[in-house]
């Protein structure tokens, strides 16, 4: 009988041993199904309960072995999350609570949860980039500065894995600075003429996950000679290499991209002459740039508003700005530029209409609105001048029915939105992603934020429009790229009008998310 003792504590251990381990990973799996229908409080109390039986993260794959059977790697080798699922969880129901004094006390727990993986050396790129998305929510500068100079130091040692599928698909692409619409297929450019001139092999890289803030300081560059029309009138454009380093960008595409690495200078064809883009302070050719016939633009500027202190003083000059900035730098011809200054929704709406019937397939329209934007139950509404209240939407232009005026005519799409962005009960503009159409929207600010003037010319003007001018007087193209465009939209906020590092600036855009269009989309 004694000799059977060992064998059965053996058994016992196992039992034991088998127990504890379905104990955390089937309580894991749930609060991944939590997690997947969006379920935060729940997610975060199983994912604590989950770490309090098996407590620290792991990178690697977990191998479950058991006695007398083959080894196996749990889900596929995924990694083990349960500290950052539980912080995730506590950022994303966050979002969501309407009592500023809770939310407030959950982010700074979320925050401390966040720096608690960081001190364990866990250096992921997600916690990165959500430990700076809740001081952006808390309104805290002075960490949020210190965890960018973290980041770059840490830039080389940023090998952390964590269970991406504890994630929502959009905040996957904005942590992975790709930020595109979920489950929509990329439309690739067709057009010959805009073909890339690189070799394949020598394409840039494309790496699934990029650090959050920025990582290193740009090199200062000196100016390019532009290239003289005459010794090479017929040669393609060179395509711009899209830059690796990722953007801020929550939900779905929306939050503020870290400063990167300045992509190299690189040519674009101003119709029928080669120029020189990115040139720091540097105009590459005199007058204005090729205008295409093929170009639109509706530019909707709304200061006045019966909501008091709703809309920006400065919407109206922005929409002067952008109007002259297209056609004097973007390639857009007067006649292609319809222009709404203090419009009520159904002015907004003929206006759109009216510009439509030019509108042949294929072409290009761009679509900037400076007013009062509003988020009501998952979808996105301009305000117009008749509107009264924020959350009547029957004197509000819904955006996908503005967008739907030119998907009808097949047009590629290229919005920007230079709105505040009020985060309510957990919505905010800019939230809704089309899942039709080829579009690529950009915002302004990042959730939660607000647009600012500056002074150009002796007037008020928004920070992004005015930056937005003077980034495609750096171009002089018709032909842009929308994420490099985009990427040299934000350094240029960061760093104000002058100089070539990065500032202090206190309003960053997001990175275009992207339906059906190619990152390289023209614009």
């Amino acid at each position: 009988m004694r000799s059977f003792r060992p064998l059965l504590v053996l058994i016992l251990v196992w039992a034991a041993a088998l127990c504890q381990a379905q104990a955390w990973s089937e309580i894991y799996s749930k609060a991944l199904d939590a997690a997947k229908g969006e379920n935060w409080g729940q997610a975060r109390t199983m994912f604590k309960d989950s770490a309090s039986r098996r407590a620290e993260d792991f990178s690697a794959p977990t191998v479950l072995s058991r006695p007398g059977q083959p080894e196996k790697v749990w889900r596929g080798g995924a990694s083990y999350s349960p500290n950052f699922g539980a912080a995730y969880a506590g950022y994303k129901l966050a979002l969501k609570l309407t009592d500023e004094m809770d939310r407030t006390a959950l982010l700074k727990e979320v925050a401390a949860e966040f720096n608690t993986l960081l001190a364990k050396n866990q250096h992921s790129r997600a916690a990165y980039f959500f430990l700076g998305n809740t001081y952006n929510l808390l309104n805290d500068t002075a960490s949020n500065e210190t965890l960018e100079q973290k980041e770059k130091k840490m830039a080389s040692k940023m090998t952390w894995k964590v269970d991406e599928e504890i994630m929502t698909s959009e905040d996957q692409a904005m942590v992975s600075g790709v930020a595109v619409a979920p489950t929509t297929p990329t439309k690739p450019e067709a057009k010959p003429e805009e073909k890339p001139t690189t070799k394949p092999e020598e394409k840039p890289e494309q790496k699934p996950m990029e650090p959050a803030v920025p990582p290193v300081t740009k090199p200062e560059e000196k100016p390019v000679e532009p290239t003289k029309p005459e010794e090479k009138p017929a040669e393609k454009p060179q395509e711009p290499k899209q830059p690796k380093k990722p953007v801020r960008n929550p939900t779905q595409g929306d939050k503020a991209p870290p400063k990167q690495n300045k992509p190299p200078k690189t040519t674009a064809q101003d119709g029928n002459t080669e120029v020189t883009a990115g040139g720091e302070g540097q105009s590459a050719i005199l007058g204005d740039v090729t205008k295409l016939p093929t170009k639109f633009a509706l530019i909707i500027g709304n200061s006045e508003s019966q909501m008091t202190g709703m809309a920006p003083t400065f919407a109206t000059t922005n929409a002067e700005a952008m109007r002259d900035t297209l056609t004097k730098f973007g390639g857009y011809p007067e006649e292609n530029v319809s222009t709404v200054l203090n419009g009520s929704t159904d002015q907004m709406l003929a206006a759109a209409k009216a510009l439509a019937e030019k509108v042949a397939e294929g072409q290009i329209v761009l679509i900037y609105f400076s007013g009062v934007g509003s988020n009501l139950d998952g979808k996105d509404y301009l305000a117009g001048t008749n509107t009264t209240n924020g959350t009547d939407v029957s004197t509000m232009l819904e955006k996908m029915a503005l967008y739907r005026v030119f998907m009808a005519k097949g047009a590629s799409i290229f919005a920007f939105f230079e709105v505040n962005r009020p985060i309510v009960s957990g919505r905010y503009f800019g939230q809704e992603v089309p899942s039709l159409g080829a579009i690529a929207q950009m915002q302004a600010t990042v959730p939660g934020g607000t647009v600012g003037p500056t002074i150009a010319n002796g007037k008020e003007v928004g920070i992004f429009a005015n930056s937005f001018g003077l980034v495609l007087d750096e171009f002089r193209s018709n032909k842009i790229p929308v994420v490099e465009f985009a990427w040299q939209l934000f350094d240029r906020m960061k760093r104000g009008t002058s100089g070539s590092s990065g500032g202090g600036a206190s309003q960053v855009p997001t990175l275009p998310t992207l339906t059906m269009l190619a990152p390289d989309s023209r614009f």
